[in-house]
């Protein structure tokens, strides 16, 4: 390769784009079904708790409100405690979520990339 004649020209080198991976054989490996699996079992339990905790709050605001005017101590109501234990809830999910993807899913996602780099390109 030789230098530009002129200083504002450049030498460009072509390339072959990448291929597009094969998603198919990639979604049929073990260690991507697996890793798919544990990430939507955490998922779908998660969303129903949370979900499950805040129509309970909102039906109990609705229709249970006696209930939760009812004072515990020093002003605090039923109320409030349910509505702090709702994000205790939040809190607890996403603690969970960030434990299962260290301990589990990031190991598994580096099997399922190592597997399919034996199929080809996948970044």
């Amino acid at each position: 390769m030789s230098a530009p004649e002129h200083p504002h020209e450049t030498v460009r080198t072509v390339t072959a784009p990448p291929q597009p991976p094969d998603w198919a054989r990639i979604s049929a490996l073990p260690e991507f079904t697996t890793l798919v699996g544990r990430r939507r079992r955490y998922t779908t339990v998660a969303v129903a708790l949370s979900m499950g905790s805040l129509a309970l709050l909102v039906l109990a605001m609705a229709f249970a409100g006696g209930v939760m005017a009812t004072t515990l101590t020093g002003g605090v109501s039923v109320g409030i405690v349910l509505a702090v234990a709702e994000f205790a809830t939040l809190v607890i999910t996403g603690a969970g979520w960030m434990r299962l993807a260290e301990r589990d899913l990031l190991p598994l996602e580096a099997a399922a990339v190592t597997a399919a780099g034996s199929i080809g390109d996948v970044r």
